[in-house]
């Protein structure tokens, strides 16, 4: 009954008035759908590197002492790119490329290719999959609640002003 009575009293304002128009610039300039919306999108890829086998990441690390500078300058360092392409059951494999740069003489030499296979010892799949899909679901209903905040704060401005210039 509620849903009629709001469709009614709605009715005229949608059909004179570009109320989705305006909705839809409220959800734009709204901050907060935009992080909802950022939250969404982040938490689907979380969940991916659960459900799907395939998902292509690329790091880039640097060795065990990283960068030392002192007042010698730059001493030799090495940093390897970690691409990891299968994600199945905690386990990532991929290829790492480590290099090898000396200051001294200008000049990056790269390594042999290593092939890699990891999984964090301290977490279960199963566990952190429906984490994953926890945070999903809720991420999901955040942002739906968002829009309809926007979308009931709307009408209430769609209300007053007919009040007021009524």
């Amino acid at each position: 009954m509620r849903k009629l009575l709001l469709i009614l009293l709605l009715l005229p304002a949608m059909l004179f008035g570009n109320v989705f128009d305006i909705y839809q610039k409220r959800l734009e300039d709204s901050s907060n759908y935009l992080q909802a919306l950022l939250n969404l999108e982040e938490s689907q890829l979380n969940l991916k590197l659960y459900e799907i086998p395939f998902v292509p990441e690329i790091a880039l690390s640097l060795g065990p002492n990283g960068i030392v500078i002192d007042e010698d300058g730059i001493h030799d360092f090495n940093f390897s790119i970690t691409a990891n392409f299968i994600h199945l059951y905690g386990f990532r494999a991929g290829l790492s490329f480590p290099f090898s740069v000396s200051p001294e003489k200008p000049e990056i030499s790269p390594d042999l290719p290593l092939l890699t296979i990891s999984k964090d010892i301290k977490e279960n799949f199963e566990t952190a999959k429906l984490r994953a899909q926890a945070s999903y679901f809720s991420a999901l209903f955040s942002l739906t609640s968002t829009k309809n905040s926007i979308f009931i704060e709307l009408v209430q401005d769609i209300f007053d002003w007919h009040h007021l210039t009524a």
